[in-house]
Parts: C-alpha cells; structure tokens; sequence
C-alpha cells in the first residue's frame, strides 16, 4: 500500500505540473475548440444547403416534365372531347380533363414550393459564406498562438504525460478512476498529507492537509501503518502520511 500511495501521490504531483501548463494557455484551448465547431458546423450547413438545392432542382425538373405531360393528355382529352358522338363519352373525357387540371395546379404548385425553398436555402447558403471566412481567420490566428505557446512547453509536457502513463500503467483502474473522481470535485488535489505541525495559518496538528478538519487520533495511529487507503471523513480526499510525501519528494522521478 505504501508504494501505491507514493505512486499515485506522484501522478497527482504531475497531474498539477499539467494543470499549471493549462492555466498559462489561458483560454486558448477553449477558444479554439469552440472557433473549430463552429467552422465544422458551417461547413456541414453549406453541404446540407447544397444537397438541398441539388435535389430540389432534380424534382423541378421531374415536376416540369409531369406538367408538360399532363398538360399534353389535357389538350389531347379536349380533341378528343370535340370529336365524341355519345354524352356518356363526353362525359368521361370531362372527368379527365378535370383531373388532368387538378394535376396540374398540384404539380406547379408543388414546383412554386420548390423554387421557394431553393431560394431560401441559397440566401441561408450566403449567409454562411459571408461568415465562414472570419470565423476561419480567427481560428488560424487562435491555433497559431496556442500553437506557438505550445511549441515552448511541448517536451517538457510531453515528458510529464509520459512519466504518468508509466506510472498509471502499473496501479489498477479502480484505484485511478477514485483518484480522478476526488481530484475532479476537489479542485485537482485528491490526496493530501496530514498536517503534522502548525503553519503561517495556524491550522493545527494532525489536521486533512485539504479541508484542515481534525483527523481522529486513532485514524492517524493507522494511518502510519500503510496497510490500506482512508480517507478524510470531512472532504472525502485520500490522506497519507508526511513519510510518503517525504519519500516521493525526494526520489521525485520528475526531471525538469
């Protein structure tokens, strides 16, 4: 349990190293994930509004050629209307005509939606164009200074991500996911030392190195046995002893 808690003690040194590099980016990150959505997002607008228009003037064409031909049968009904000898045929080719003039007032109707909707996706598509070509230049200029900033600190982060996968590798998953949870609701530190001596703060001995809650004397007598984790009954953070601070801190395995 000892070298457990010395290693994940030492992830969470790292994991604070990172957590500065992050701060000094500043909003960097942030900016440009949201600049790299929005241009994603209107370059897939422009292709949905293109794929919109295209097929909406493949049915204009479809429609156009229906017209024509209903309106072909409409004028060949009527011909045929003038040369009938009986009402009951007359009244038949009637009944086609108007048929025939229903389709096709649906038809150009449904042609009149089409060119509206053309035209409303085009000035959308416009628009879009209009825009995109900003939102690209501001991410190019974010990428290039989170770029530049990252160019300066790369191998040192590198080396620290490296060391931690290391380490990571060798304590099981339960373990680190507890860890990350902690130090994800306790502002990045999820395991603290015990106090073991008043400070500038006069927090007092035998207090959780997080919240300054008393630990119980009994806990503590346990606590320098290394033979299981605990935890502050207060902050909920994993405590160990100074000794495995101590220990991690002067056989570091961070070299910077």
């Amino acid at each position: 349990m000892k070298n457990l808690l010395q290693q994940i003690y030492t992830v969470q040194k790292i994991d604070l190293q990172l957590d500065e590099f992050e701060e000094l980016k500043g909003d960097l990150p942030k900016e440009a994930a949201r600049l790299r959505f929005e241009v994603q997002s209107r370059e897939k607008s422009l292709e949905d509004l293109q794929a919109q228009i295209t097929k909406a003037v493949i049915e204009m064409d479809e429609v156009d050629v229906e017209i024509q031909s209903t309106k072909d049968k409409l004028e060949k009904y009527r011909k045929q209307q003038m040369e009938v000898k009986t009402n009951k045929q007359y009244d038949s080719l009637t009944k086609e005509i108007e048929t025939s003039q229903q389709e096709i007032t649906n038809l150009e109707k449904k042609f009149e939606e089409l060119e509206k909707k053309i035209h409303i996706s085009k000035i959308d598509k416009e628009r879009i164009d209009a825009e995109l070509p900003a939102l690209v230049k501001d991410l190019k200029h974010v990428e290039k200074e989170l770029s530049e900033y990252s160019s300066g600190n790369e191998e040192e982060e590198k080396m620290l991500r490296d060391q931690r996968a290391k380490i990571v590798a060798d304590i099981s998953a339960d373990f680190i996911n507890t860890y990350e949870r902690i130090r994800g609701a306790k502002g990045g530190k999820a395991i603290v030392p015990i106090v073991v001596k008043e400070g500038k703060k006069k927090v007092k001995e035998g207090t959780c190195g997080g919240c300054f809650n008393r630990v119980p004397p009994e806990r503590l007598v346990e606590l320098r046995v290394l033979d299981k984790m605990f935890r502050c009954e207060n902050c909920g953070r994993i405590l160990v002893p100074n000794e495995v601070v101590m220990t991690v801190e002067q056989n570091t395995p961070l070299q910077m």
